[in-house]
Parts: C-alpha cells; sequence; structure tokens
C-alpha cells in the first residue's frame, strides 16, 4: 500500500503549534524556578536531586493525609518545616503513603518514626531511603551534562553522517520532544528522578532513531534527483518511510501504555516519560526535523 500525503502542506501549522508547545512548556518549567516556585507548576524534583529522605509507611487503618501532614507539622526537628513535606498515596498499595522530607539527620528521622508510631499504633516503615545534598547536587551536575553530552555528540554524528541541515533538524527536534515532556511533567506534578532522567535520554536515543532512518530517505531521494523539486522528494521520502515510521511507534507505544497503567506508582514516572516520548517523537520526526530541513534546502537550492 503506497501513501500520499502531504505532510509539507501542514508544516507551517503544525511548527506554531510546536512553537506554542515548546513556550507553554518554557513557561510552567522556568518561570516558577525564577520566581522561586510562587507558581502552581514548576518540576517537582525527587530526592535524588533535592536530597532528604523517603519514608514508606504502611497503617493498619485508611489514615488520611491530612492526619499524617499534621503529625509531621508537631515533630520538633529543628528550623525544618516538616508541614510542607510531600505526602503521595499508592494506588496498588492498601493504606500506604509515602512521606518526603527535608531530613538527612538520622536523629530527627527517627524521631519522626517515633512521633508516627505514637499517633498511628502498628505502623509499619517499609523503606527508609537518605540521599544527602552534596550527592543529590553531584545528581543533578551529571543529569545536565549527560544530556547536553548527548545533544552535542549527536550533532557532530549527523553532521559528519549527513549534513548539517539535518544534524540542526534532528538536534531541534530532540530538543522540542524534551522541552515538551518536561512541561507535561511540570504540569501533572509528576515526580523527576534518576529513572526519568533515563527515560529522557531514552526519549532521545528512540527520537533521533526514526528521524535518522528518515533522512535517510530524504537524502538519498534528493541525491537520485538532484532536479527535482525538493518539497514533493521530500513528501515522497516521508509517505514511504511513513509504514515503518507507525510501525516502530505502535509496536512501542502499546508496551510502554500497558507498563505506564499497570506498571505501579514505582514504575509510572519512568514509562509515563517513555509514552510521552514515542508520542511527541513520532510527530517531531515527521513535522518538525523533515520541515526544517525542506525549508533549508528550499534555500539553499535557490
Amino acid at each position: 500500500m503506497n501513501f500520499n500525503f502531504d505532510f509539507l502542506k501542514s508544516s507551517k501549522s503544525m511548527m506554531m503549534l510546536s512553537v506554542v508547545l515548546v513556550a507553554a512548556s518554557l513557561i510552567v518549567v522556568v518561570v516558577p524556578m525564577l520566581t522561586g516556585g510562587g507558581l502552581p507548576f514548576g518540576l517537582n524534583p525527587g530526592l535524588d536531586f533535592t536530597g532528604g529522605t523517603q519514608l514508606r509507611l504502611q497503617f493498619e487503618d485508611n489514615v488520611t493525609t491530612e492526619a499524617v501532614r499534621n503529625v509531621l507539622s508537631s515533630v520538633n526537628v529543628g528550623a525544618t518545616d516538616l508541614s510542607s513535606s510531600t505526602i503521595q498515596e499508592f494506588a496498588d498499595l492498601e493504606n500506604t503513603k509515602s512521606v518526603r522530607m527535608q531530613l538527612t539527620d538520622e536523629d530527627d528521622i527517627d524521631r519522626v518514626v517515633r512521633d508516627m508510631q505514637d499517633a498511628f499504633p502498628g505502623v509499619q516503615v517499609i523503606s527508609r531511603e537518605v540521599i544527602g545534598s552534596q550527592i543529590s547536587k553531584e545528581l543533578v551536575s551529571s543529569g545536565w551534562q549527560s544530556t547536553l553530552l548527548v545533544l552535542a555528540v549527536i550533532l557532530l554524528y549527523l553532521t559528519w553522517r549527513f549534513q548539517f541541515r539535518y544534524a540542526l533538524g534532528a538536534v531541534v527536534a530532540l530538543v522540542h520532544d524534551v522541552l515538551i515532556a518536561l512541561g507535561v511533567f511540570a504540569i501533572l506534578q509528576v515526580e523527576i528522578n534518576l529513572p526519568v532522567i533515563a527515560a529522557f535520554l531514552t526519549i532521545v536515543g528512540y527520537s533521533v532513531n526514526d528521524t535518522i532512518v528518515i533522512f535517510d530517505r530524504i537524502r538519498e531521494n534528493l541525491n537520485a534527483q538532484r532536479k527535482g523539486n525538493p518539497y514533493e522528494l521530500i513528501n515522497t521520502s516521508l509517505n514511504q518511510s511513513l509504514r515503518r515510521t507507525v510501525h516502530t511507534s505502535l509496536t512501542t507505544f502499546l508496551p510502554v501504555l500497558v507498563l505506564t497503567m499497570f506498571g505501579g506508582s514505582v514504575l509510572f514516572a519512568f514509562a509515563f516519560a517513555l509514552l510521552l516520548g514515542v508520542l511527541v517523537g513520532t510527530y517531531s520526526s515527521i513535522f518538525v526535523a523533515s520541515s526544517l530541513v525542506h525549508i533549508w534546502t528550499k534555500r539553499a537550492s535557490a
């Protein structure tokens, strides 16, 4: 079955949509950081990046989040205000809550546990995870360095393998994918931790793989018909690659969707990041990266 869709016809509207989505993502991600978190959105970093302690508590009976917060607010741990701690429930674990606190001192953590046991007899500490501030700073630095290094290597490789215009289009599409995924995470307040960073790097790899396949077909057709119309040749290349793109994206999307829905709270953030990456990555490979190559090719041949 041969496809004959005019993808580039809607490239302007799709590019405008991408600009709007990226701008919205920057607003909900960057502005709260600049204003000190005064807005309802902003990234929700996990303990991997903020430092502190996460307690997973299992109660004998159903306990409200407000009751747990009231106990935290009454614990005397110096100047630290535990009433602002993050308390989350686990949909797959009955009567279980996760408490994230800005505490690293073992004595203070023990005091919190004792007060919880006094207020809620029979409560059990399922897990106790402590990450120091120095480690969290190193993780933040390593995360950014890894992402920037990957983008730089991809830019250099694609410039050598194809041309700079292809490399630039691919990197713009990758940044587009990651920013939109971060924006969704900021709006929904999904916690960002090390597995999520791994998922974002996976998004980069997945998206560039799909983009390279399309670029290879575009370059092949442009080289074979040097005097042909770039608009028609790029559209033809996209249609020739469409079957492979749809099959690859669908076979990746379905298992990731199942993992997101039924993988539980531990895997949710990781699987959700991959789910966004598959959707946005497929879109950007067709409408963002290819449109940028068309614009550059058209100007170069003018």
